[in-house]
């Protein structure tokens, strides 16, 4: 069976509050600037409006120079004004401004974007052995946060694996827990968790997963820049880093380092990245999430976003305010579902585990459910044909 039309996108869901919206949804701005980049202009509206954009970088300059002077002007009508000429629209939806580049030719095929956490990445194991077991491929894959450390296995074609190593070493306490926690500040062990097991206790395929012709995107967040960024990843030895970036959780585990900036957690900035498949010109998605249909995202407690208040302004901003993101995300979703855009895998029940669970019959348990769920949807193959 082949669903090539599918973008299936495996999610990370993360927190935030309403009542910031409500403070900044009517705030009138007073600005001027003339010929400063797009990407300095961005920081000045920020500041000056409570608002945060986003923006595919692989789509929109932020070096091209725009100028703006309004005076107590709404923020539509700032940022219309700003992106005149610029070939560059927008969206704005609560306090996010989505910058929206000139799109690439449609792409025939879709891809899938996988999502997990350290709390329930064993659903999303299910669900992408679940396609291994049919034989399904797809045209592209994203993972975010543990969708991206367990997504690369399905172009490595090595089902199991991520079960198999999960309630193998999750009770290990120097892989995670308190222990790499205290010696590292890594609540997850760089050393072993990022080498040892890949490349000696459990090895990972990397030579299969280079002959895949399929290509695999990793969202990892810039804490200087409080942006998401989607980097390829061709090898996962050589960009292992990357990985360990996009699934390095915030408070717990120290910034990764790539090239001059670092990096935390992408589901921070991206956590459900299905739109930047679509903005890639890939025209459907498959979306597994890892909560139920019920499921609303709580505000994260300051006591942990204050820790990057005054070093990283940005992405205090975006920790802050991830739960509005997310739950955006979820009510999108609905709306392409009614469209036949979206194709919404969601856990049919759910089962309640600790953040770093270690008990291997509960790991099972969701794992199995992740079975289940992506065998009942693949069993509605009329259904999916139609997409």
């Amino acid at each position: 069976m082949n669903l090539k039309k599918y973008l299936a996108t495996l999610m990370l869901l993360y927190f935030c509050g309403s009542s910031i919206y409500a403070q900044v949804k009517d705030k009138l701005v007073t600005i001027s600037f003339k010929n400063i980049p797009l990407s300095e202009a961005m920081a000045r509206i920020e500041k000056e409006s409570g608002y945060t954009f986003f923006y595919d970088a692989t789509q929109v300059n932020s070096n091209q120079k725009v100028s703006l002077n309004v005076s107590n002007s709404s923020i539509a009508e700032a940022v219309k004004t700003m992106l005149k000429h610029t070939g560059i629209q927008f969206e704005i939806t609560n306090t996010q401004i989505a910058l929206i580049g000139k799109k690439t030719k449609k792409t025939t095929g879709k891809p899938i974007v996988v999502r997990g956490t350290v709390l329930d990445e064993n659903n999303t194991a299910g669900v992408l052995d679940c396609f291994m077991d049919h034989d399904i491929s797809f045209d592209a894959v994203i993972g975010v946060s543990a969708g991206a450390l367990f997504g690369v296995n399905l172009m490595s074609k090595q089902r199991g694996r991520v079960i198999r190593y999960n309630k193998r070493f999750n009770s290990d306490k120097n892989y995670m827990g308190i222990r790499p926690l205290l010696r590292e500040k890594n609540i997850v062990s760089t050393k072993y968790a990022y080498d040892t097991v890949p490349r000696e206790l459990d090895p990972f395929d990397d030579e299969e997963y280079k002959k895949s012709d399929i290509p695999f995107y990793a969202v990892v967040t810039n804490i200087r820049t409080g942006k998401p960024e989607y980097v390829q990843i061709k090898s996962v030895f050589d960009q292992m880093d990357v990985l360990r970036a996009s699934g390095s959780m915030p408070v717990v585990s120290k910034p990764v380092k790539l090239g001059h900036e670092w990096y935390l957690d992408g589901a921070v900035t991206d956590s459900i990245p299905y739109e930047h498949m679509l903005d890639m010109g890939y025209d459907r998605v498959v979306v597994v999430l890892t909560k139920p249909a019920d499921y609303i995202k709580k505000p994260m407690p300051r006591l942990f976003t204050s820790v990057y208040k005054k070093r990283f302004p940005r992405f205090y901003e975006a920790f802050s305010n991830r739960h509005i993101m997310y739950n955006y995300q979820l009510e999108h979703l609905k709306e392409l579902e009614k469209q036949g855009i979206a194709k919404v895998l969601r856990p049919s029940e759910h089962i309640k585990i600790s953040k770093i669970e270690k008990d291997p019959n509960k790991l099972e348990s969701l794992y199995q459910l992740g079975l289940r769920d992506a065998k009942r949807l693949l069993a509605d193959k009329q259904g999916m044909e139609k997409q």
